[in-house]
């Protein structure tokens, strides 16, 4: 313990909004074995209750909301699969001394075929150390960081302006020296396009430590938690001006001193939150002061997947929310489609204010062009009161995310946003923005 508060103090010292998971990865995993270890050809098929694969954010990320550290799964995804260039962990090891006679070479998956070509052995998979190639498979200390920079153009009717800003600077750290016991530390800055050079007035206001919990891993691939967590709700992407998640209250500030638990085994999934938010004291804070629920429940198969959320926040300002989403996927390898649709009802106790009712659209394509490459298209919609009329939005968004070489993403995209109907003579505003992305 004395080590762990040794290290949380030094990532104390460092200091964006945070690295989400992106549902995109998790959902495309399913199409091939070496996506998060080496090819397990004659590994021996372990019991349903000690597999920890799955297709969530929970996967690659050690906090169960996603983003932040990298498990040794995520570690090997980002090395293995998304990079352009660069050594890659299958190199460090050799999984075919561990097939046995007759055995196919490669595992592969197909919604025609489904999964084929890889057949379970005998060889337990705890005694292979070079499962992850040069990836430590089960750390008892790890580390980790995510840094952006981000140049962005914004036009809003006749006026232009331009912004270079940092977008994010976060650092991790895990112990988990009694098995299975994991206590997990995130801690980073909140900057925006529209502040000024950090100095240490604004490093003080801007600090904020988003995650500090501590998460026992139970059999069958589930978990509880206690701390300062992020609350699931739906997909988590990494734009935190998505409609569907800043709109709904779970952008970059959605953090809260709670509890989750969670159960996932292959491919069923289901999880619970009860959290307490605006404690003002707390860095980094930005929510207003109230009681809140989440819960996800749903399926993951190899092709498609498909869930529901549901929230409810009690808000010591007079009014409560309550929302309700599903969620659905169907992976196409090279082409990922998924989307969601959520409903927000805002229930009033104040005199002279109704209650109200939003609804809420996200939809995306992601398409593998090249090995680090892909292109994505969405489309969003949003109409934040059915009751008024014309006061509805709509966003398209087209971009290319490249992944040059180990560690690194460059995303450039062009968003174009109307309001209240799609005219194409009419605009409401557009922007141009460019991502440098460096991780570890």
């Amino acid at each position: 313990m004395k080590h762990f508060f040794k290290a949380l103090g030094l990532v104390l010292l460092f200091v964006g909004v945070r690295a989400e998971a992106l549902p995109v990865y998790a959902i495309s995993a399913s199409s091939a074995c070496d996506t998060c270890h080496i090819e397990p050809l004659g590994w021996a098929n372990p019991d349903m209750s000690a597999r920890r694969c799955t297709l969530d954010c929970a996967g690659c990320h050690v906090s169960p909301a996603g983003g932040g550290l990298r498990t040794p799964d995520g570690q090997y995804y980002g090395k293995e699969v998304l990079p352009t260039w660069g050594t890659r962990p299958s190199s460090f090891a050799n999984p075919m001394k561990y097939k046995p006679k007759g055995f196919p070479k490669r595992g592969t998956y197909s919604l025609k075929d489904g999964f084929s070509g890889w057949w379970p052995g005998k060889r337990d998979h705890t005694t292979i150390e070079e499962r992850y190639g040069n990836i430590e498979a089960e750390p008892t200390w790890n580390w980790g960081g995510d840094f952006r920079f981000m140049a962005l153009n914004q036009t809003i009717g006749e006026t232009s302006e331009n912004y270079v800003f940092p977008m994010q600077a976060d650092l991790y750290g895990m112990n988990e020296s009694v098995k299975d016991l994991i206590l997990y530390v995130s801690a980073g800055v909140q900057a925006r396009k529209d502040e000024e050079q950090f100095d240490n007035a604004s490093f003080r206001e801007n600090f904020t430590i988003r995650e500090i919990f501590i998460k026992y891993r139970l059999p069958y691939n589930s978990w509880v938690r206690f701390g300062r967590i992020s609350p699931r709700y739906g997909w988590k992407v990494d734009d935190h001006s998505a409609f569907m998640r800043n709109d709904l209250g779970f952008n970059q500030y959605f953090s809260a001193f709670g509890m989750d638990a969670g159960f996932n085994p292959n491919y069923f999934y289901a999880d619970m939150s009860l959290y307490y938010q605006g404690l003002q004291r707390w860095p980094g804070e930005r929510l207003e002061r109230g009681i809140g629920t989440t819960a996800n429940v749903g399926f993951r198969d190899l092709g498609w997947q498909t869930g529901a959320s549901f929230g409810y926040l009690n808000r010591r300002l007079g009014f409560d929310q309550a929302t309700a989403g599903l969620q659905w996927a169907v992976n196409l390898n090279p082409l990922v489609v998924y989307g969601s649709a959520d409903l927000k009802r805002n229930l009033s106790e104040m005199e002279g204010i109704d209650d109200f009712t939003g609804f809420y659209t996200f939809n995306e394509l992601f398409l593998g062009l090249h090995r680090g490459v892909y292109g994505k298209f969405k489309y969003e919609w949003a109409d934040p009161n059915i009751r008024v009329l014309d006061d509805h939005k709509h966003r398209v968004q087209l971009g290319l995310d490249w992944h040059p070489y180990t560690f690194v993403d460059l995303e450039a995209s062009y968003r174009i946003n109307w309001t209240p109907r799609v005219d194409f003579t009419n605009i409401a505003s557009t922007e141009a923005f460019f991502i440098a992305h460096i991780w570890f």
